[in-house]
């Protein structure tokens, strides 16, 4: 059975933790930064990024090999896949290693579940210069991307992160047991939605802050 593990950074004008994931997804500023991944074999991972001719064909090749794909926060991958790779990846295939972080009674934060377990690769810190630069709009537009030495950073960052996600799943896959089938049916039932009235909304809210600032009265 083939696994791969990947992890990616996305560029997007909106703030994802202002709007959540599916919002921040949908947006048409939204896109791929970079890659990482790697095989289990593998004692290094790949970065591919957005740049060049067809510049993610190999990764694209490694969905359609891979038996098993695994990620921290697998559902927001999965949709960058969907999105803007290709449509038709199986969420069967899927595995997060989140889920198996809390289900053990660890963090649900990648670099919190990689110190508490002891894991040999943790993340990177000290890199929120380079978030801001290559995944908001406000410093990219100063610094641009030209500058090799933290597209090299970055990407050691990136590769760090793919190989804790991976030394995770190898310490928590012999400890916790976890019904995938019944992770992908909550993934589906989430990614749906549910109809709401939005003017409803809108005027409860502003009933809501009327009311309180007559009870402040």
């Amino acid at each position: 059975m083939k696994t791969l593990y990947l992890d990616f950074e996305t560029y997007s004008e909106l703030d994802i933790k202002a709007v959540g994931s599916y919002k921040y997804l949908e947006h048409h500023s939204t896109r791929i930064v970079c890659v990482g991944y790697t095989w289990d074999e593998y004692s290094e991972a790949t970065v591919s990024w957005n740049s060049g001719f067809n510049p993610f064909s190999n990764f694209i090749q490694c969905l359609y090999e891979a038996d098993v794909l695994v990620a921290h926060n697998a559902e927001f991958d999965a949709e960058v896949v969907r999105r803007f790779l290709v449509p038709d990846i199986p969420k069967e295939k899927w595995r997060c290693t989140m889920v198996m972080s809390r289900i053990a009674g660890f963090p649900g934060k990648l670099s919190r579940a990689a110190e508490a377990v002891g894991l040999e690769h943790q993340k990177m810190g000290g890199i929120d210069r380079l978030m801001q630069k290559f995944c908001t709009p406000q410093v990219q537009q100063q610094l641009g991307f030209d500058e090799q030495e933290d597209i090299d950073l970055f990407s050691r960052y990136c590769r760090f992160d793919v190989l804790a996600c991976r030394d995770l799943y190898r310490a928590l896959s012999g400890v916790v047991s976890v019904d995938w089938a019944s992770w992908v049916t909550h993934w589906e039932i989430n990614s749906r939605g549910i109809p709401i009235d939005e003017g409803f909304c809108e005027a409860a809210s502003e009933l809501s802050v009327g009311a309180h600032d007559y009870a402040s009265d």
